[in-house]
C-alpha cells in the first residue's frame, strides 16, 4: 500500500472517530439536560451527581442512557417513594427513545456526514410515515403505495 493511501485511510477512521464522539457528546448533553431537569422539578436531592452520571453513561452505546436513568428512578425512589419513582421512571424512558431519537439522527447525521438511508431506522419510519398520510390525503397514492405515471408528481414510474 502506498503511503498517500494509508495516511488518507488513517484520517478517514480518525475523522470518522471523532465525528462519532462529537454527536454522542451532543446526545449525552440534550439527555442530561433533560433528565437533570425533571430531577429538579420532581425536587430530587442529589442532583450534583445526577449530571455526571448521566452524561457518562450515555458513551456506553445502545444501553448507556438507560444506566443514567436508572441511577437517576433509584434516587427518585429512595428519597421521595414510588409515585416520584415511577414518574421518572415514565420520564426516563421517554428521554433515552422517543425524544433522543430526532436529535440523534441530526447529531449522527450532521457530525459523521451521513445519508439520510443510514441515520437510524426509526427516524426513516417516521417521515415515510409522514409522507404516506400526505400522499393519501392529496390522492396521489395509488395501490401499495407505488404512484403511477398518470399520477407521478415527478421523477419516473415510482419517483418520489
Amino acid at each position: 500500500m502506498k503511503r498517500e493511501t494509508g495516511e488518507m485511510m488513517l484520517n478517514e477512521a480518525y475523522s470518522s472517530i471523532r465525528g462519532y464522539f462529537k454527536g454522542t457528546t451532543i446526545i449525552a448533553a440534550f439527555d442530561t439536560a433533560l433528565m437533570v431537569a425533571a430531577a429538579l422539578i420532581l425536587r430530587l436531592p442529589l442532583v450534583g451527581p445526577i449530571c455526571p452520571v448521566s452524561f457518562a453513561t450515555c458513551y456506553i452505546p445502545s444501553f448507556g442512557g438507560y444506566l443514567g436513568g436508572a441511577f437517576t428512578v433509584i434516587i427518585a425512589l429512595a428519597a421521595k417513594g414510588l409515585t416520584a419513582g415511577l414518574v421518572m421512571l415514565g420520564l426516563a424512558i421517554l428521554i433515552h427513545t422517543v425524544l433522543q431519537n430526532p436529535v440523534q439522527a441530526v447529531a449522527y447525521g450532521k457530525t459523521l456526514n451521513l445519508h439520510p438511508l443510514s441515520r437510524p431506522p426509526g427516524c426513516r419510519l417516521r417521515r415515510h410515515i409522514r409522507g404516506h398520510h400526505r400522499r393519501a390525503a392529496d390522492g396521489r397514492l395509488h395501490q401499495g403505495g407505488r404512484r403511477t405515471q398518470a399520477n407521478a408528481s415527478g421523477g419516473g414510474l415510482l419517483g418520489r
